[in-house]
């Protein structure tokens, strides 16, 4: 719900919104996420010149989840993806929860575990505020104006509020399929009697604040801007000054100051020019290096606004040419969300303290001196990355709007990106990882196309379409690969997350095959027809880990598109979101944090006595189906073609419909009869269709170690109405 309007030189914004959705568990209480925002902004007309203007923010949301649920844990899904539906049934007839015997770690039972975890509220509160003086100094010189913002945000996090069970466990019960034996999960007291079968005793929890997750931001700025004609010269210019300080939990807070100019011209319309500089100070960098400037150039030339074009090509009704050079500076030296807690003070040694010294044979031998130690060491030369960027572009419309869009060439070269001390080509000797450097380069290079068609036919149908398609290609140029490494298996002369892996080449459809074929390092015992047969990359006469290579493409698509397509016609609307990727690759094996590889259920059948994809059974190899899409079935893990086989990379390329939404307005006389301004109604649905190769799995998919949320089709019914 939404009320704007003014009255006596003071203008309101007021907005108040709330969301409610279910999660896709309903045992128990389930899982909910409900969100209420109020928005109100104000501004004042102090004089004539002079405007003061505070927007205010703030939103409560609950999160209803199990108790104590890490966001993490796949342990509530995993059973979706690995539980075969005869290991056990989730609940017997005579009231007792299944159990999965040999291996309950890997064959969960989820509806159990949603059943007797508890139910946890989780609240967040969030407030943002922000203040702005405007004031118009035009008594000065024309065109000159001064603004000032000063901004302050908080979160904070409820948690542990509702009911758990302390922990206590469930008497489970599991049947043997061979004898129909029944087995509990906690044995028989000693007295003849069996253990108590439900020991859940439900306790409420007041809850208490997540002092870890409290944050803070506060932010304030000061600008000057100049915009001014000089009959066909249009002159802009603008200095900003800016600091930053946010902290969360405990942590020492992150600072970052920012001094910035642009100034423009452009001649008649016509040739346009434009200069940025930024001068950034960042905390994570020593004294030496925290400050740096990084400048940029552009230039543009209206063809269009030539006499020669305009008294010729009537049909032209835009057409620019422009070019852009200019460096960029980066300091994010982890992801987003680590940035408090990692990648700090990468420029000091980090110590720990503990333990205590030894002082030779004497007794006691630990003294009462404890000592530090240099846990990482630190490099004070750490600095900023930089991009430096450059782009050639063309805008274009004609036909009176009917066709417009856009073509791009870029080509960015990013260097000093901060390589990790782990990830350095350092001598084992050494003692510990080396300390972080700004070691790394990466060139990219691509295009980007825009195309916006906008037609209205004869009988007032308006209908249009908005298309945008990007090309990037990157490649690393230096990454301190260690130089005796083969250059197939380095980072530099391959594209960012490139995928490596075992070559196949088809199966070892035979006994001769078996025996005739390289020997693996691991498990060459297990071999059987049906296996990988693994390519000897590099002739040494072994498959070992120097046998992976760079396989098809990275796990990044080069190819990114989305579409927009709409129509309007006598108060009904329409319109549909497509988008695609293409040329990029999809790793069935598990990827963990640390880039390591490994089967999964995805890729091997009956994996810890689980559950198996349809496709891994159907596509198996058999001696009737020797063109089989995959190896053939077998419970042991294959360790050399398993974790990182070509077999298990497939083309990621998708086409998914993201939204539709059909839409009416009921004509303006019956709603101003009705007191009302507009009254819209619409129905709308998301991610209705997936075009892909993978039926069983979505391109989009984070990961696949241990099952993923899956995206949801939602559908939703609304209406809209102005006063």
């Amino acid at each position: 719900m939404q009320v704007e309007g003014s009255r006596n030189k003071i203008g309101y914004f007021l907005n108040l919104g709330y969301y409610g959705e279910n999660g896709l568990e309903a045992v128990g209480d389930g899982t909910k996420y409900t969100r209420l925002n109020v928005r109100s902004n104000l501004d004042f007309q102090l004089t004539k010149t002079t405007k003061f203007s505070t927007n205010l923010f703030g939103s409560n949301a609950q999160r209803t989840v199990p108790w104590d649920y890490n966001d993490q844990d796949a342990t509530f899904w995993a059973a979706a993806y690995k539980s075969a539906p005869d290991a056990m049934r989730p609940i017997y007839s005579n009231g007792m929860w299944g159990w999965y015997q040999p291996r309950d770690a890997d064959v969960p039972n989820s509806v159990y575990k949603l059943a007797v975890a508890g139910s946890e509220k989780r609240t967040t509160t969030k407030m943002t505020s922000d203040f702005i003086l405007e004031q118009d100094l035009h008594m000065l010189t024309k065109g000159l104006k001064f603004k000032a913002n000063f901004s302050m945000d908080y979160t904070f996090v409820e948690n542990k509020r509702g009911v758990n069970d302390m922990y206590h466990n469930s008497q489970r019960m599991w049947v043997r399929p061979d004898t129909g034996e029944i087995i509990l999960e906690q044995p028989e007291l000693g007295t003849g009697l069996d253990a108590i079968i439900n020991p859940i005793y439900w306790e409420h929890q007041a809850g208490s604040v997540n002092t870890g997750a409290t944050y803070r931001k506060l932010y304030y700025s000061m600008q000057m801007d100049y915009a001014r004609n000089f009959g066909k010269h249009e002159v802009t210019a603008l200095a900003l000054f800016s600091r930053l300080k946010e902290a969360s939990g405990s942590v020492f807070p992150i600072y970052r100051e920012d001094w910035v100019f642009r100034l423009t011209y452009n001649y008649a319309m016509r040739y346009f020019f434009e200069t940025n500089g930024a001068y950034n100070g960042s905390e994570k960098f020593g004294p030496d290096y925290r400050f740096a400037f990084f400048p940029s150039f552009s230039l543009g030339w209206m063809i269009s606004e030539e006499k020669i074009v305009k008294n010729n090509l009537k049909f032209l009704d835009m057409l620019k040419l422009r070019a852009s050079w200019g460096r960029v500076g980066d300091d994010a030296v982890v992801q987003p969300w680590q940035r408090f807690t990692d990648g700090r003070f990468l420029y000091k040694n980090q110590l720990d303290y503990g333990g205590n010294t030894l002082m030779g044979n004497i007794k006691p031998a630990n003294t009462p001196y404890t000592y530090y130690t240099i846990s990482r060491l630190g490099n004070p030369n750490i600095s900023w990355e930089t991009v430096e960027k450059r782009n050639l572009g063309i805008d274009y419309a004609f036909l009176g709007g009917a066709v417009a869009g856009s073509v791009d060439i870029f080509n960015d070269t990013r260097t000093d990106i901060l390589v990790k001390g782990s990830d350095r080509a350092i001598a084992s000797y050494f003692g510990t990882d080396a300390p972080y450097a700004n070691l790394g380069k990466v060139s990219s290079h691509g295009y980007e196309l825009e195309l916006r068609l906008n037609h209205t036919f004869n009988n007032g149908i308006r209908a249009w379409l908005n298309t945008s398609m990007t090309h990037a290609v990157n490649k690393v140029k230096f990454r301190d690969d260690a130089p005796l490494k083969p250059d197939y298996q380095k980072g530099a002369g391959h594209a960012i997350n490139q995928v490596y892996s075992y070559i196949d080449h088809g199966n070892l459809a035979t006994w001769d095959d078996v025996i005739g074929s390289p020997v693996w390092t691991t498990g060459n015992d297990a071999k059987l027809p049906g296996d990988y047969n693994i390519v000897d990359f590099n002739g040494d006469g072994v498959i070992d880990a120097d046998d992976r290579a760079p396989y098809q493409y990275s796990t990044m698509p080069q190819n990114t598109y989305n579409a927009s397509i709409g129509a309007e016609w006598k108060g009904f609307d329409f319109s549909m979101f497509w988008q695609g990727a293409a040329m990029f690759d999809v790793n069935l094996c598990g990827i963990y944090d640390s880039g390591i590889r490994d089967d999964t259920f995805y890729t091997r059948p009956f994996y810890a006595d689980g559950n198996t994809p349809y496709y891994l059974v159907e596509g198996s190899w058999r001696p009737d189906n020797p063109n089989a899409k995959f190896p053939r079935l077998g419970i042991e893990a294959r360790d050399n073609g398993g974790k990182f086989s070509s077999w298990w990379v497939k083309d990621g390329t998708y086409l998914r419909l993201k939204s539709v939404q059909l839409g009416y307005t009921l004509p303006k006389k019956l709603t101003e009869k009705a007191g009302f301004r507009t009254i819209r109604a619409y129905v709308s649905g998301g991610n209705l269709l997936t075009i892909c190769g993978l039926d069983y799995m979505d391109p989009e998919m984070p990961g696949v170690n241990q099952g993923y949320y899956p995206q949801q089709r939602t559908y939703e019914f609304g209406l809209n109405i102005t006063f």
